[in-house]
Order: C-alpha cells, then sequence, then structure tokens
C-alpha cells in the first residue's frame, strides 16, 4: 500500500508541483485548498505525513494543528513565507513535526518528508501493538485528571491546570491515548524528540519523574504511570472520553 499525504494548500501552482513531485515519487496525495475542507478529507482516511501551509483564505493554519492532531498521530510538516523564529516555534510546540520555509527547494522538501514517514513508521516498531484506531475525543478523564488536547493541558478535578510543559503533555497525551498499553523508551522519545537529536533515553524518565510529582502520582497499586522494567511505561488505568 503507497503511503498517503494530504496537502494543504490553496496556491494552484505551488499545490501542483508539490502533488506531482510525491506522485513521482511514488506516494499517494489527498489535496485541500483551504481550511474548512480538512475534516472532510480527513473522514475515514490514514495519513502517513500531513504537509500544511499557514496562510489559508479562510483561516490561519496554526489554528488547524491541534484539529489535526487530534485525528492522526503523522508527521505534521508546516510550509510557510513567514520563516521567523516565533512563528516556528509557536508551529512546533502546537503539535507539528517540522517546519519549512518558503521558497523551498523541491527535493529538500521531499526528503524531508521520507525522513519525518520514515521515524513515524519505525516509531511503531517500538510499540508492542500499533495504537488503536478510533475517533479522538478532545477531552479524556483517566484518573483524578482531565486530558484537554485542544489546550494541550492536563487538570484537577478542580479545573486547575498542572502546568505541564508541551514535551511532558505529548508524553502523557500519548499513554492516555493508549491505556494499559506499554510503550518503549524509543517510541516515547520518537514522539516528542522532533529535531532535537540531544532527547535520550535518561531524559524519558527524567520527563516522567517531573510528571509524577505534578500528578502526585505515588507509588502503589493506584499509581497512574506504570514504568515497565527494561521497556518503558504505560497509564495503569482506564480512560472516559468527555
Amino acid at each position: 500500500m503507497k503511503n498517503c499525504i494530504l496537502v494543504i494548500e490553496d496556491d494552484p501552482l505551488v499545490r501542483e508541483m508539490i502533488v506531482s513531485l510525491l506522485r513521482d515519487d511514488g506516494y499517494s496525495v489527498l489535496v485541500s485548498q483551504n481550511a474548512g475542507t480538512v475534516a472532510k478529507k480527513m473522514e475515514g482516511e490514514r495519513f502517513d505525513a500531513v504537509l500544511l501551509d499557514v496562510q489559508l483564505p479562510d483561516g490561519n493554519g496554526l489554528e488547524l494543528i491541534s484539529k489535526i492532531r487530534s485525528q492522526t498521530t503523522a508527521p505534521i510538516i508546516i510550509m510557510s513565507g513567514r520563516t521567523a523564529t516565533g512563528d516556528k516555534i509557536i508551529g512546533l510546540e502546537m503539535g507539528a513535526d517540522d517546519y519549512i520555509g518558503k521558497p523551498f527547494q523541491p527535493r529538500e522538501m521531499v526528503a524531508r518528508i521520507k525522513a519525518h514517514i520514515r521515524r513515524y513508521h519505525a516509531s511503531y516498531k517500538g510499540s508492542l501493538s500499533m495504537p488503536k484506531i478510533r475517533p479522538v475525543p478532545e477531552r479524556i478523564a483517566f484518573g483524578d485528571f482531565i486530558l484537554d488536547r485542544m489546550q494541550l493541558q492536563v487538570f484537577d478535578l478542580n479545573n486547575k491546570p498542572l502546568n505541564l510543559t508541551i514535551r511532558e503533555f505529548r508524553l502523557v497525551e500519548t499513554l492516555v491515548m493508549a491505556p494499559r498499553q506499554v510503550h518503549s523508551r524509543e517510541y516515547l522519545l520518537n514522539t516528542v524528540r522532533g529535531d532535537n537529536l540531544d532527547i535520550t533515553d535518561r531524559a524519558i524518565d527524567v520527563q516522567f519523574l517531573r510528571i509524577r510529582r505534578k500528578l502526585g502520582d505515588k507509588p502503589g497499586p493506584q499509581q497512574l504511570i506504570k514504568a515497565v522494567r527494561s521497556i518503558g511505561y504505560m497509564l495503569g488505568c482506564e480512560t472516559v472520553a468527555l
């Protein structure tokens, strides 16, 4: 089966060039010309990557990232003529995996997409099973907490935020999305690494130590985040979609 890429781009010339390049390279491509048609395009589809222009005629593409992320864990690659560092940071913190400035070298763009897809597929090899494919709610309850995927934050039952960092949130989100499923350190590493090659297996342990402190998650039968010796971590409770 061909790898499938969703291209969200309103400029017809740029869109046709990208689609032609990707199809010549053997990819299956679906196209959305504006923000309003993205949800429809994603219904019932499984993507290996999403290529997103942030300057769309009916909205800011950055605002789409959380919605796209709620439907797929595939890499999201931003394309933009706005190359300011602040824009890049916002895009990456909202859940994108890469940021390509316009104008770009076509072959470099394809090479970067390939690299992200390889990493995405390789990350599943570190998981004991593929994540279940199911509609993803915006709010999910686990233990005495609520994970809010639109606000990128975890709240206690008094609606007080735990002030998780983006990286900490992504790790918790990964576990909450697949309760009682063990994820290897390698798999978890790939969910938060992005282009930061300095993150190590040991750093994942440190991240979970901080997360447990913020959750007040103490060792024992009721511990939410459980370490599995020599493998990784899992969420030790069931979840409820809100």
